[in-house]
């Protein structure tokens, strides 16, 4: 059965997202008033309009799917694959670090190659999900 999970998203993550879009969309309408094609134009308007195009993506973009024995991690334009099988340890946790995930409230999974943080909002019918096709993965 193939299922996605959507990202949960915590007001902190959302604000600091949407900083990050207004000052590249002010950086652009800045830009576009003083409209100077000479060799650094270039540049500015593609790390202006990645810095729009980014952080829409990483809101819009981050899901968790269970495809068959697959757990595919997607943030943006990353891409995680890790077989369900090989998970052996599920955790909650609080954290702040960088990971696939809009909220501080996060999953922690380990298996035998591999680590990430995760946030589903459907918690424990994400976490039934992955039991369902690996009994072995514990829970903490």
């Amino acid at each position: 059965m193939n299922q996605t999970y959507s990202s949960k998203v915590d007001i902190l993550f959302a604000l600091i997202l949407i900083f990050s879009l207004f000052i590249s969309l002010r950086g652009l309408s800045s830009l576009g008033l003083s409209l100077q094609l000479n060799q650094s134009f270039i540049p500015k308007i593609v790390l202006l309009l990645f810095g729009i195009i980014l952080p829409l993506s990483i809101l819009f973009f981050t899901n968790y799917k269970v495809e068959g024995e697959q757990l595919i991690v997607r943030s943006s334009i990353f891409k995680w694959n890790i077989p369900i099988n090989s998970i052996e340890k599920i955790e909650k946790e609080k954290n702040l670090v960088a990971s696939p995930a809009l909220s501080i409230e996060l999953i922690s999974i380990k298996a035998k190659d591999k680590h990430i943080l995760i946030s589903p909002k459907e918690e424990d019918e994400f976490i039934k999900n992955l039991i369902s096709i690996n009994e072995k993965i514990v829970v903490k």
